[in-house]
């Protein structure tokens, strides 16, 4: 196998499964690409065609990706399985679209603590020196064991094909792992596109400063893991409690915020957070405020007790500037990658 390299600000792993050995397929692989083809090839009741050329293929709500897991076979969803509550201090039907390791971070984990959730908002930028298998992403990350939640944007030319800039959502659970929706598990409940959307195009130094705002939280009720994106905290689905090997059936032991990148071995490393190192400036650094938790009263708070991490200090910075009048928790990220 091939090495690899990694640049992070927090991890990420994608799985990508080839089916090849000297031309023969067995059994299993044969069965397994079928069954990939049956969840791509559902029938679609709408088409809807974003301003920048994107085509999502809209199916019935029990035709979607994430039934399709085997302990979702009996899922059932109503208005009444939303979420039961929201964390206290937060603001806030139809057909879904189908559609070597590094870290700079800020994270919060302590051995006394389990979180329900937690938010942020992240600027987001246009990075074009992202190509090939190359990726870099904003992100918040959750975990408890092997499960893993990431939710934020990101630039993924092996996913999409192209170096726009767009939201993604990611876990793992057990031994499967995938982003978005290409593999079941994650229930989509909201009409709008919103999960591989293209954002604006933007630049550090141009004014406004664009963000996302995101916020996962675990239902004290059902244990769903469910993701908000907006200012009004728009609902957009859930991962539900069960396809969780065993960690995130309970509340997350580990939150991060921050970028991460990957390259293969022998490239140079694509840019992170605005592609530019710390000038101490949120006109420039990229950045993600409101670092928020969640206890295990199901209340929101800021981030405490928070650190840094940075392996490559020569390309890729971070900064915890703690608690600051009208921006909350803030932390600021990024870098031009090795050269």
């Amino acid at each position: 196998m091939a090495m690899r390299e990694f640049f992070m600000v927090a991890i990420v792993l994608c799985t990508l499964l080839c089916y090849c050995e000297s031309g023969k397929l067995s059994e299993d692989e044969i069965m397994e690409i079928e069954n990939q083809l049956e969840r791509l090839n559902k029938s679609s009741i709408k088409t809807i065609k974003t301003e920048f050329g994107d085509i999502y293929d809209c199916v019935n709500f029990y035709d979607q990706p994430a039934f399709d897991h085997p302990l979702l076979k009996n899922h059932k969803y109503d208005f009444q399985m939303r979420p039961s509550s929201r964390p206290n201090s937060m603001v806030r039907e139809g057909n879904p679209p189908k559609n070597v390791e590094q870290q700079s971070l800020v994270y919060t984990s302590d051995p006394t603590k389990k979180y329900n959730g937690g938010g942020t908002s992240a600027s987001f930028y246009t990075l074009y020196n992202v190509g090939g298998s190359q990726y870099t992403f904003g992100r918040m990350k959750l975990q408890n064991g092997l499960d893993i939640i990431k939710v934020g944007w990101g630039v993924n030319p092996s996913v999409y094909g192209d170096n726009r800039t767009r939201i993604f959502i990611y876990f793992q659970a057990g031994e499967l792992s995938c982003f978005n929706t290409v593999c079941p598990g994650f229930v989509l409940v909201n009409p709008k596109p919103m999960i591989e959307m293209i954002l604006r195009e933007t630049h550090p130094g141009t004014l406004p400063t664009w963000e996302l705002e995101i916020s996962v939280y675990r239902d004290p009720i059902t244990g769903n893991w469910w993701v908000d994106f907006g200012k009004n905290y728009d609902q957009i689905g859930y991962w539900p409690s069960s396809i969780f090997s065993g960690g995130l059936k309970d509340l997350a032991t580990y939150i991060d915020w921050g970028g991460e990148t990957y390259s293969p071995l022998g490239q140079i490393g694509p840019p992170m957070g605005s592609g530019l190192l710390l000038k101490q400036d949120t006109r420039y650094d990229a950045y993600c405020r409101l670092l928020t938790t969640i206890n295990e009263a199901h209340i929101q708070e800021d981030a405490k007790n928070t650190k840094i991490s940075s392996i490559d200090i020569d390309f890729y910075l971070v900064k915890d500037w703690g608690f600051h009048r009208g921006w909350g928790h803030i932390m600021t990220y990024g870098g031009s990658g090795p050269r």
